[in-house]
C-alpha cells in the first residue's frame, strides 16, 4: 500500500519473506538478528535487477511434515540435529580447490532433499540441483570462503537453526554482479529439517543486497 525503500507500491498481494533470532535476557531481548527478503518482494514487484535465477523462485513452502511447532513438549529419543548439521558445514569447508568429491556434504543430505535459497539464488532439489544452482557457483565467485561464526545454534527435535557471516573475497562473478576484488561479509541464517540423521530440507534466508 506504499512505497518501501525503492520499491513503488504494486497495491497487490505480496509475500514479504523474513527470518528472525531472539536473544532473550530474562524477560527482556536483548538482541535481534531479522533478515527481510527484499530481493523477492522486488520480484513480486516486477523489478528484477540480476539476471535470471539459476534456482527455482517462488514462494517457500512450509516444512513437508507440517509439524514444524512443537508445542507440546514432546521427548525426543532420535540424534541431536546439530551434529549433523555441523558435521555438514565441516565438510563444506573442507574443499581442496580442485574437486567437489572432496566436500562428502552429501554424506549428511538425503537423496531428494529440497534447498529453498534466497532469491536470487532459488530452489533446487537434490545434490545435482544444490551443485549447479548454488555451490558451484558460489565456490567461483568466492574460492576463500569462511565463516565468522554462529549469532545462533539451537535444535529441538528433527529441526536446527544456524545464522551467522559468510566471508570470502569476491574472486568471480556472482548472480550477474562482476568480480570487485573485494572482501565481502555475507549474513545467512540456516533452517533445517532432518529425517533421522539427515538433512531433508533447509531453508536460507540471505542477505543478497548486502553482497552488491
Amino acid at each position: 500500500a506504499a512505497d518501501l525503500l525503492d520499491i513503488p507500491a504494486t497495491y497487490g498481494v505480496v509475500h514479504l519473506r523474513y527470518s528472525e533470532a531472539h536473544w532473550l535476557d530474562c524477560d527482556r531481548l536483548r538482541e535481534s538478528h531479522v533478515m527481510l527478503d527484499l530481493m523477492d518482494l522486488k520480484r513480486q514487484a516486477g523489478l528484477w535487477p540480476l539476471p535470471p535465477s539459476l534456482g527455482t523462485e517462488g514462494t517457500w513452502p512450509g516444512p513437508a511434515t507440517q509439524d514444524g511447532l512443537r508445542a507440546d513438549g514432546a521427548s525426543w529419543d532420535g540424534p541431536d540435529a546439530l551434529d549433523t548439521v555441523f558435521a555438514m558445514h565441516d565438510a563444506l569447508l573442507s574443499f581442496d580447490g580442485v574437486s567437489l568429491e572432496s566436500m562428502p556434504h552429501a554424506d549428511y543430505w538425503t537423496e531428494h532433499f529440497m534447498y529453498y535459497a534466497a532469491s536470487g539464488v532459488g530452489m533446487c532439489r537434490g545434490l545435482e540441483g544444490f551443485r549447479a544452482h548454488h555451490q558451484i557457483p558460489f565456490l567461483r565467485a568466492f574460492p576463500d570462503r569462511d565463516a565468522e561464526g554462529h549469532f545462533i545454534r539451537i535444535s529441538d527435535g528433527p529441526y536446527a537453526v544456524t545464522g551467522g557471516v559468510v566471508t570470502g573475497t569476491h574472486s568471480g562473478e556472482y548472480l550477474g554482479m562482476p568480480a570487485t576484488g573485494k572482501f565481502v561479509r555475507i549474513p545467512v541464517m540456516d533452517f533445517y529439517r532432518l529425517e533421522g540423521d539427515r538433512i531433508a530440507e533447509n531453508w536460507l534466508p540471505m542477505d543478497v543486497p548486502f553482497v552488491a
